[in-house]
C-alpha cells in the first residue's frame, strides 16, 4: 500500500513539472489569463463586474504578442492598488502603420461621453527592443485575447500619450515620442517627439519647459489625456502637447472606443490611475469647482517645480458635485515669489487656482559625509 502511494505522489509531482514547462500562452486557462486582486479578478478579455475596476478590461491581442515562452504578457495587481502590464520580450507587441499587438487595460466608451483620464507610469523593465510603446491610449478597436489576428486597416486608428518609438536599434538610444496618432486611414503614425526640459517649438502647443527626464529604469510620467466633444488634448507632467480629432482615429461613422493604460515591449506600473466620464450635453454647463479642503502640503520653496506639487487632501465640489482632485490635471503653477503662489487646475475646461504659500529655501545646516584625502596642508 505505501508503495502505490508513492507511485501515486511520484505520478502527481511529474505532472505538475510538465506542466510547469509548458507556456502558460498554450494552456489557454487561469494559469495563462487571470490575475487576482483584492476585490476583482483579472480574466483576459472579460469585463470586471465588481470592485475598484468595475467596468474595466483586461486583453493582450494582436500582431506580435504570442510567440510561446519567449511571451509574459501579463498584468499584476500591486499592494499599493497600482498595476503593473509586462510585455517586456521581443513578443511583447508593436505599434507600427499597419500592425496593433498590445497589452492593454481599458474601458469602453462611447462617442457620447466626454471623459479625464490620468495615471502615474513609472518604468519597471526598459524596452527590449524598438516598438515599443506605453501610457494612457485611445484605440478604435480592440481585438480578441490571446489572439493575434487584426481588425481591419479602418479600426486600427490609435493614439497614445507617454512613450513611443518605432525606428531606434535600442532603448538607449531612442529618441522618445511623447504623443503618437495613428490615424484611420492606413497613411502611418504621426508623433509629437520634442527635447527633454525644452521651450522650443518643438513643445508644439504650449511651449512651456517641462519636467520630463530621458527614460531610464524608474522614470515617472504623470499623464492625461482628456476628450471634450471631438478634441483629445495631451497632457504629460502638467504640460499640453499636443491636440487630436477623435474622429480622424476611429472608423466611420463608429461610436464606440476604448480608453485606459498600455505597454508594448516594455514593463510599465500605473499608479492612480482615474478616468472621470461625463454626458457631453452636460460639459458645457460645468461648474467651476472649489476648494472644499485644502491640500495637506500647503508650503513650497521659491522655485520648486511641477515635481515637487503633492494635491493629497485636497477636495473639491463642482455644483452639488464632490469630485476628486483625480478627477482635475495640473496646468499650471506659480512658485516663483516669495509670499503667495498658485498652482492651477482645470477641470473639463474650467480652471481654477489653489493658493497656497511660497518660502525663501534657508539652509540651516550642513552635513559633511566625506572629509577631504589632504587633510593636512
Amino acid at each position: 500500500m505505501k508503495k502505490n502511494r508513492k507511485r501515486i505522489v511520484a505520478a502527481f509531482m511529474t505532472v505538475l513539472m510538465a506542466l510547469t514547462l509548458v507556456p502558460t500562452w498554450l494552456l489557454g486557462g487561469a494559469l495563462a489569463t487571470t490575475a487576482k486582486a483584492d476585490d476583482a479578478t483579472f480574466e483576459g478579455g472579460k469585463e470586471i463586474t465588481e470592485g475598484a475596476w468595475k467596468g474595466w478590461t483586461w486583453s493582450v491581442f494582436g500582431n506580435s504578442v504570442l510567440n510561446g515562452d519567449k511571451t509574459d504578457n501579463s498584468i499584476k495587481v500591486n499592494d499599493d492598488d497600482s498595476i503593473t502590464l509586462n510585455s517586456a520580450n521581443s513578443k511583447g507587441g508593436k505599434i507600427d502603420a499597419k500592425n496593433n499587438g498590445v497589452n492593454y487595460f481599458y474601458k469602453k466608451l462611447t462617442m457620447d461621453s466626454d471623459f479625464t483620464i490620468t495615471t502615474t507610469a513609472t518604468i519597471s523593465q526598459m524596452p527590449v527592443d524598438k516598438q515599443y510603446a506605453f501610457g494612457l491610449a485611445v484605440m478604435a478597436k480592440v481585438g480578441t485575447h490571446e489572439k493575434t489576428s487584426q481588425p481591419s486597416q479602418d479600426e486600427q486608428g490609435v493614439t497614445l500619450v507617454g512613450g513611443y518609438d518605432s525606428t531606434a536599434k535600442t532603448a538607449e538610444s531612442s529618441s522618445l515620442a511623447n504623443v503618437m496618432i495613428k490615424n484611420n486611414k492606413g497613411k502611418g503614425v504621426r508623433t509629437y517627439p520634442f527635447k527633454i526640459n525644452d521651450n522650443s517649438a518643438n513643445n508644439p502647443i504650449s511651449g512651456e519647459k517641462t519636467d520630463i527626464e530621458a527614460m531610464k529604469m524608474g522614470s515617472t510620467y504623470d499623464l492625461c489625456i482628456e476628450k471634450i466633444g471631438d478634441t483629445l488634448s495631451y497632457y504629460e507632467n502638467g504640460c499640453k502637447l499636443a491636440t487630436a480629432d477623435i474622429k480622424d482615429i476611429l472608423a466611420k461613422g463608429s461610436q464606440e472606443y476604448y480608453v485606459g493604460v498600455i505597454a508594448t515591449r516594455c514593463a510599465v506600473t500605473y499608479t492612480n490611475t482615474n478616468i472621470k466620464v461625463i454626458d457631453n450635453k452636460l460639459t458645457a454647463s460645468i461648474t467651476t469647482p472649489v476648494v472644499v479642503q485644502q491640500p495637506a502640503k500647503g508650503t513650497y520653496c521659491q522655485g520648486n517645480t511641477y515635481s515637487d506639487i503633492d494635491m493629497t487632501g485636497l477636495k473639491l465640489k463642482s455644483g452639488e458635485e464632490e469630485i476628486s482632485y483625480n478627477d482635475c490635471k495640473i496646468v499650471g503653477y506659480n512658485f516663483s515669489t516669495v509670499g503667495t503662489g498658485t498652482i492651477t487646475l482645470d477641470y473639463f475646461g474650467k480652471q481654477f487656482d489653489v493658493s497656497v504659500n511660497v518660502i525663501r529655501e534657508v539652509v540651516d545646516s550642513v552635513n559633511i559625509e566625506y572629509m577631504p584625502i589632504k587633510q593636512i596642508i
